[in-house]
């Protein structure tokens, strides 16, 4: 009997990291490859993959990005430190496989898959390749794109999406004097949001005679501001910290106004929904704009620069795309083209072709 394809995991930081990666680790493990995850107890990773009750080993790292002068003298030696932490893990584990899917925690995983020769491959869920990501990609096997550019020297895959998501197929919707929208401000809540989603609320109803408007708005940390907000201006909106059933809320609504941050965008073209994004302008490498740039270049999405939106070009846009004839469908339409919906399975493709040509 062949023993087990043992297969290393690692990302960490944020969700937007992690998810993919869970959804392609669940599947090897389902398929009997022996899987272990390697992060940090800083990152997203402790809960969610302890949560999985995936084997998942630590180890001390951080980033540099924004931490001061002292942390960027230390980065040589917490590197080493953490190199060595990897070395000891990859040695009594003897793994076949490393797979980095993005996060700080990737780069002493990848360093040593590299000097121990093994197999590395690294997914990138942006449209531009991150800071780690570019760093691992001199020494990967495999590079993959969760989204398509053209000319891009990388393999596109596509992001993988939660089988919930994968499930909604949205019709073509008959606007009259009803409008359902879904704003999506994030964990930490987007001040901007909440300040001026609640005026171009106020517009549609009065400018332009949305009779029957309904807005959810997830608003993170901040939703008492953004409730308070819209009662401030008597709109109706039902304000929520957080949202666990997305898939419910994707297949009520009729637009969604967003960030561009990787997975939603992803989630939203996957789904078929015509959305307006607005990207965060501080995103680290200003990932989230060229996310949204590729999109709307397409005419997948609208696209509204952050220090451009208000109030009144919000609600202008949100009528335009309702109101112009066959706008609505073009742009739903157009996310098709970006769909993820087979992005598991073509990654999950690629790791067994691996294997299969290195029996």
């Amino acid at each position: 009997m062949n023993a087990k394809k043992k297969v290393i995991f690692s990302a960490g930081g944020t969700g937007g990291h992690v998810y993919p990666a869970l959804a392609i680790a669940k599947n090897l493990i389902l398929e009997n490859y022996d899987v272990l995850w390697i992060g940090t107890t800083r990152g997203l990773e402790k809960k969610i993959i302890e949560a999985e009750s995936i084997n998942i080993k630590y180890i001390n790292f951080q980033g540099i990005r924004n931490k001061g002068f002292i942390t960027i003298l230390k980065s040589p030696f917490l590197l080493l430190r953490a190199c060595y932490q990897v070395y000891k893990i990859y040695k009594f584990y003897k793994p076949d496989l490393t797979i980095c899917f993005g996060g700080y925690v990737t780069v002493p995983c990848g360093l040593i898959s590299f000097l121990k020769k093994i197999p590395l491959f690294i997914h990138e869920q942006n449209s531009v390749l991150g800071l780690s990501n570019k760093i691992l990609s001199l020494f990967s096997q495999k590079t993959l794109m969760g989204y398509r550019k053209p000319g891009s020297k990388y393999l596109y895959s596509g992001n993988p999406m939660r089988e919930s998501i994968n499930r909604i197929s949205k019709k073509e919707k008959n606007f009259k004097n009803n409008l359902n929208i879904l704003v999506l401000g994030g964990s930490l809540g987007a001040k901007v949001f909440n300040e001026r989603i609640p005026f171009a609320a106020k517009q549609l109803i009065e400018k332009y005679k949305i009779k029957n408007l309904e807005i959810v708005h997830q608003a993170g940390k901040t939703h008492g501001i953004a409730q308070d907000n819209y009662k401030k201006l008597n709109i109706n909106c039902n304000v929520k910290e957080y949202i666990d059933n997305i898939q419910e809320y994707y297949e009520w609504c009729d637009i969604v106004i967003c960030r561009s941050g990787a997975i939603s965008l992803a989630e939203l073209m996957t789904v078929g929904i015509p959305s307006i994004s607005i990207p965060y302008k501080y995103a680290t490498d200003n990932h989230q704009y060229h996310n949204a740039k590729l999109l709307s270049d397409a005419g997948a999405l609208v696209l509204m620069d952050e220090n451009l939106f208000d109030g009144y070009s919000l609600a202008e846009k949100i009528y335009k795309i309702i109101s112009v004839k066959n706008l609505y469908k073009k742009i739903h339409n157009n996310t098709r083209n970006f769909s993820h919906f087979h992005s598991k399975e073509k990654i999950l493709g690629e790791i067994k072709k691996h294997f299969k040509n290195n029996i």
